[in-house]
């Protein structure tokens, strides 16, 4: 039994017919990879999309380089938050915080536009 022990095979495994490497009995497992896998976090869907809401903000600065662009900032805004959505087409809570922006601030310029035009008349 002693020199069973010293070669790594205990008596059940003898008696049963070996290691375990001969017909009948399975290979050992896969080794698993010595690091886990290296894939970046899920994305929180609402974070994505205050990210696009925050980025659109930030881009709305961009006419008071050319103050004068904010009286059409309706129309002004498509020239560069249609090229960032182009951007980040494979981020959409991004591109949809994006929309957001976009739709509220033509909406509030359609409105402010409107009223300063009847009360002009």
């Amino acid at each position: 039994m002693s020199h069973e022990r010293e070669n790594g095979v205990n008596a059940s495994d003898a008696q049963a017919g070996g290691g375990g490497t001969e017909a009948g009995h399975s290979a050992p497992p896969s080794p698993q990879p010595p690091f886990p896998s290296q894939d970046p976090p899920p994305r929180s869907r609402k974070a994505e999309i205050w990210k696009g809401v925050g980025l659109g903000t930030l881009l709305h600065l961009l006419p008071w380089l050319f103050p004068v662009l904010y009286f059409g900032i309706g129309i002004v805004q498509f020239l560069y938050l249609i090229p960032a959505m182009i951007f980040l087409r494979n981020r959409p809570g991004m591109v949809q915080g994006l929309l957001i922006v976009l739709g509220v601030t033509f909406l509030l310029n359609a409105a402010c536009f409107g009223y300063v035009f009847i009360a002009l008349n």
